[in-house]
């Protein structure tokens, strides 16, 4: 949070900042495109600073690399080679264990999972 915010944590401790300050800050850190926790969340440092903005104008560069292409070849007897997609970084695939049957259920596992 010292990064993004300037807020020093250790100030709520020394009684220096209210602990709802904290709280509002940690709230935050799902949707701060430079949080390392988000990126670290989504699937590593490669997602720092992506926003849904980034990812559509990733989709306009590859369709104007596109357009670009096949104007280009207007008149053209061989297929055009179509350009490789802009960077995106992989989203991490949520690690979801189904259950066959309501005796399979660990519930104790569960809670462990969620910090309980």
């Amino acid at each position: 949070m010292l990064g993004l915010y300037g807020f020093d944590i250790h100030d709520v401790f020394s009684g220096k900042a209210p602990i709802r300050v904290a709280f509002a800050y940690l709230n935050r850190l799902v949707y701060e495109p430079w949080s390392v926790w988000r990126a670290n969340q989504l699937g590593g440092p490669e997602h720092l600073g992506w926003t849904p903005d980034t990812y559509r104008q990733a989709e306009l560069i590859d369709a104007m690399n596109v357009n670009t292409v096949i104007t280009s070849n207007v008149g053209s007897k061989r297929p055009p080679k179509m350009p490789d997609p802009a960077f995106r970084p992989k989203l991490k695939e949520p690690e979801v264990k189904m259950v066959e049957s309501l005796d399979d259920f660990n519930i104790m596992g569960l809670i462990n999972q969620i910090g309980g």
